[in-house]
């Protein structure tokens, strides 16, 4: 894992239901829920990943579910 400890914090706005999660330094997610939307938005936000601990890290992001219905993806880099 990332990290064994997470920070998160929910707000709750006029449209908008959102979760922050603050893994560590380098690595958060942002998950928003839309009122009557029919999807989820997931935001990773990774990196500067540190290097000096001369580890290899390779970050992945999993979902399983059993809804079968489309899914769409949305790169930034």
């Amino acid at each position: 894992p990332v990290s064994q400890t997470r920070s998160i914090t929910c707000i709750k706005a006029q449209n908008v239901q959102t979760a922050i999660i603050v893994f560590n330094d380098w690595a958060s997610q942002e998950i928003s829920l839309y009122d009557e939307g029919k999807s989820v938005e997931v935001e990773w936000t990774v990196g500067p990943i540190p290097i000096n601990d001369n580890i290899g890290k390779e970050i992945i992001i999993r979902y399983d579910t059993e809804i079968s219905k489309q899914l769409s993806t949305e790169v930034s880099i």
